[in-house]
């Protein structure tokens, strides 16, 4: 059975997410947000894009929004309800089913007549397109998405409608579809990937049956079927925990090189790729056996897929293990196996326990938000020049980097670089209900403290504490509302002095007290290793930086001297002045 706890917080998760649409598109009402957010996260992928197409209101002619897909030769018609009960929506199945017909009708411009002004635009011009290629057709995909029911024999007969029609396909997405939908979103994992094939090298596989919503089974491949995989890109790995590494590290120059140079023994060792999947069903057409996927994840096995493509054609056979979790079980399964497949696959090799965290559904919600932002966030550990190329004219912030800022300010400067970063102390740092400008400006403020000259990286994180925590004019007060985190993030991106100067210089004064703790408690270290008659040794600054109380012994010896804990509050509150004059 599911765990209701997991499935009643989806669910909370998503009408949270529509009532967000719903303010930031207002007046959007309330239904069309929900179908802005499915068209986002099951078809396009881009909410501005989604926004665009969605048509729902009077005279909608039963389609609330329409996306024509060039490319792929797909005019996408949806049809969404948004229940807060638990109601059946079988009747209006049905009544949208039967509006394929109209699109493959001569008198469908007839039917327009009594469509509203923005339906009727759209609804045309996709009937034009539709209409207007016999060499390269377009086919329509129609999807009825709702947090309602829909019984199981009205999805068969209303798939069979709209396939009569003419080359129209039907998807029925009803409440236990759509939290699954929602957690693949939440988890940056959408939208899905169309459905996949990949060749079995021979006639035979291992299968093992767990219940009948949970399927798996073994077989090898050939590298050729790994390198058709390739080309869906990222949206192929978006649950694996890390991005590509990279063609120098050491573990894919040795897949590398096996496959080049040694192909036949690459079966034996590599450990080959895991892929997830909505549904399975194995083709044997007698002379090949395939295995067709829907939505497949490969969630262990990014570097065995993308080195091999880089290393060319060669006759390389490749361990596939596929799982096959029924999308309709999925709000138990998505939440909970698939994670524990991906934490568990992903052990093997250099993981490290950030890695686990970045598919977390905050780190996706610091990556969305920081894109619109125009900042590019490392969720995954991955090739340094890959992630500059994604973040091409983006401000770069790495995971890791966010994570010590935070520990600094809110744990204290001795959590810094810590695995309970990652582990216990998570929640406290990473968070749905922290505004994103408070996670970009306490960033911000680490790299200004980095940035003053005379503030080693050892020293960094206690004088960022200081400076956040100061009594008489924290800096934590002065970036506590959204208008002064806006102002702040604003005169880091243009490095406006008039406002960061007051913020350096107290930087630089509380660093002149961090250094002079450092010397005289190297010197008590060193007078007690003498005393003890243990091996001489050094208390280096990254070891004494890291002490616990550390920050507090250098905040209390900057307030001891007056003349410097005047200049470091005046020199605060200059800053925090500026800042309001700036608003």
């Amino acid at each position: 059975m599911a765990n209701q706890k997991e499935i009643a917080a989806l669910r909370k998760g998503l009408h949270e997410e529509v009532d967000r649409i719903k303010r930031d598109y207002s007046p959007l009402k309330i239904d069309n947000a929900f179908v802005l957010w499915f068209a986002d996260a099951y078809i396009l992928g881009d909410r501005d894009r989604a926004k665009d197409g969605v048509i729902g209101g009077p005279g909608d002619k039963t389609v609330d929004a329409v996306y024509v897909d060039e490319r792929n030769r797909i005019i996408h018609l949806v049809q969404g309800k948004y229940h807060q009960a638990n109601a059946s929506d079988d009747a209006d199945v049905y009544k949208f089913a039967r509006r394929a017909r109209d699109f493959w009708n001569a008198d469908f411009d007839e039917e327009l007549k009594h469509a509203g002004p923005g339906a009727r635009k759209k609804l045309h011009e996709a009937y034009k397109i539709l209409h207007g290629s016999a060499n390269d057709p377009f086919q329509i995909k129609m999807y009825f998405a709702t947090t309602g029911r829909v019984s199981a024999n009205c999805k068969t007969k209303a798939k069979q409608i709209a396939a009569g029609s003419g080359r129209t396909g039907l998807e029925v997405l009803d409440q236990q579809a759509i939290l699954a939908q929602f957690s693949d979103w939440l988890e940056g994992s959408s939208p899905p990937l169309p459905e996949l094939e990949i060749g079995v090298d021979g006639a035979h596989t291992l299968i093992y049956q767990h219940e009948k919503n949970l399927q798996g089974w073994i077989f090898t491949t050939t590298s050729e079927e790994v390198f058709k995989l390739h080309k869906f890109g990222e949206r192929l790995f978006a649950r694996n925990v890390r991005g590509y590494l990279g063609s120098d590290t050491s573990i894919n120059k040795e897949i590398s090189k096996t496959a080049r140079k040694r192909p036949d023994l690459f079966w034996f060792l590599n450990n080959g790729i895991t892929i997830v999947a909505n549904h399975v069903v194995k083709l044997d057409s007698g002379k090949q056996v395939r295995m067709r996927m829907v939505n497949p994840q490969v969630v262990n096995g990014q570097q065995t897929v993308r080195t091999l493509w880089a290393a060319g054609h060669n006759r390389a056979r490749v361990l596939v293990r596929l799982i096959r979790l029924e999308q309709q079980n999925a709000t138990e399964g998505i939440v909970g196996l698939v994670g524990e497949v991906v934490r568990a696959t992903n052990r093997q090799n250099a993981i490290k326990q950030a890695d686990l965290m970045a598919n977390d559904a905050e780190q996706v919600r610091i990556e969305r938000d920081f894109r619109k932002l125009n900042y590019a966030y490392e969720r995954k550990r991955q090739d340094a020049k890959e992630f500059s190329e994604k973040a091409f004219r983006h401000q770069k912030v790495r995971k890791e980097d966010l994570a010590n800022a935070l520990s600094a300010t809110i744990l204290g400067p001795h959590t810094v670089r810590r695995t309970a970063q990652w582990e216990e102390k998570y929640h406290r740092l990473f968070s749905n209900s922290r505004p994103i400008t408070d996670y970009l400006v306490r960033w911000w403020a680490s790299r200004q403290v980095a940035h003053v000259e005379a503030v080693p990286i050892e020293a960094r994180w206690v004088v960022l504490a200081s400076l956040w925590d100061w009594s008489d004019a924290p800096v934590r007060e002065a970036l506590g509302r959204e208008a002064y985190r806006q102002a702040f993030l604003r005169a880091c991106q243009n490095q406006d002095n008039r406002i960061l100067r007051p913020l350096d210089a107290a930087a630089k004064q509380l660093y002149i007290c961090s250094k002079a703790v450092y010397l005289k408690g190297k010197k008590a270290f060193s007078e007690d290793v003498r005393r003890s008659g243990k091996p001489f040794k050094v208390l280096t600054p990254d070891a004494f930086f890291r002490r616990e109380h550390v920050g507090d012994e250098v905040t209390s010896a900057a307030r001891k001297d007056a003349r410097r804990k005047q200049k470091i509050t005046s020199l605060l509150k200059k800053f925090q002045s500026k800042l309001e004059d700036s608003l």
